[in-house]
């Protein structure tokens, strides 16, 4: 398969994807205690954007089934970098989320700072 093959091929999955939500580290480690502690979820966007509506409207629901706080933070900056790298940071628990958008995995693809099929592991589609 030729390079530019493959890089369309990554910019379709990217553009497929929608609405991510997605945990850092060893998650399958982590169901058995989870959620042990509040739960983060870092917004790579700016409040008000259509991943912090989604997540902001989907937090109280999941503290009242967790029995957990759910943190909503907003680290918008770089296309969204700035927040998938707070995300990727997080300790490997499963108690840090993070929604994605279609930019924050374009952006991710473009610049190769994550992988994020090994990096992050996918927990539910949003949207």
């Amino acid at each position: 398969m030729s390079t530019s093959v493959q890089v369309k091929v990554k910019w379709r999955a990217a553009a497929c994807a929608g609405l991510m939500l997605a945990a850092t580290g060893a998650v399958a480690q982590a169901q058995a205690q989870f959620p042990s502690k509040p739960v983060r979820v870092v917004i790579p966007n700016a409040p008000g954007s259509p991943g912090d509506i989604v997540t902001r409207l989907l937090g109280p629901k999941l503290t009242e089934v967790w029995s957990q706080p759910v943190i909503v933070e907003n680290r918008a900056g770089a296309t969204g970098l700035i927040g998938v790298e707070a995300a990727a940071k997080a300790a490997p628990d499963g108690h840090t989320l993070t929604t994605l958008t279609m930019t924050q995995l374009i952006s991710t693809l473009m610049y190769q700072r994550y992988q994020l099929a090994t990096e992050f592991a996918s927990v539910s589609m949003l949207g």
